[in-house]
């Protein structure tokens, strides 16, 4: 094996699970036209575009201009499941590399489309709000029982001293 193939498999190797990847296939053309339905004519800066546009070529398509292709994503899924595993993998890493709002869809995958990525950490919320309330109102009535025992055992201490003639 040539030091160039091996070298090749660690720059192409498979970055997504078989679940991931058939997610974002699916979700793909969606992504790709949110980005370029504006201008169709930035679709050529798109990664592997010519081999694209070759599928659906070969595949009998229309593809006389830009928008063409732009309507031809809904075979994305399908190129991207025929062509080499490799080639769809570098797909998928290129276009990642190059919009980054894909790049943040793509390591969101498995959360739902109008999810937003909140503060790190633990944020106070309304629920925990509640539980600091239960815990002072259940310290309170603690704190309750307790003055009452001791004012009990106060008045009995005053008591066995007036028996004993101790009062002081």
């Amino acid at each position: 094996m040539k030091f160039s193939h091996y070298y090749e498999e660690l720059i192409t190797e498979r970055r997504y699970s078989d679940d991931k990847f058939e997610v974002i296939t699916k979700k793909m053309p969606n992504w790709l036209l949110d980005e370029f339905g504006g201008d169709p004519n930035m679709v050529v800066r798109m990664p592997m575009y010519s081999d694209f546009r070759k599928y659906l070529l070969d595949r009998g398509e229309d593809v006389t201009n830009n928008e063409d292709v732009i309507l031809g994503f809904s075979y994305l899924e399908d190129w991207l499941n025929e062509i080499d595993g490799r080639l769809s993998q570098k797909f998928l890493t290129l276009i990642s590399q190059r919009y980054p709002v894909i790049s943040e869809k793509i390591k969101n995958w498995n959360k739902p489309d109008d999810w937003v990525k909140g503060p790190r950490g633990r944020k106070p919320a309304e629920g925990s709000l509640k539980k600091l309330e239960d815990q002072y109102e259940k310290m309170q009535d603690d704190l309750e029982k307790h003055v009452m025992k001791m004012r009990e055992l106060m008045r009995q201490i005053n008591q066995r001293r007036s028996y004993f003639g101790k009062n002081e």
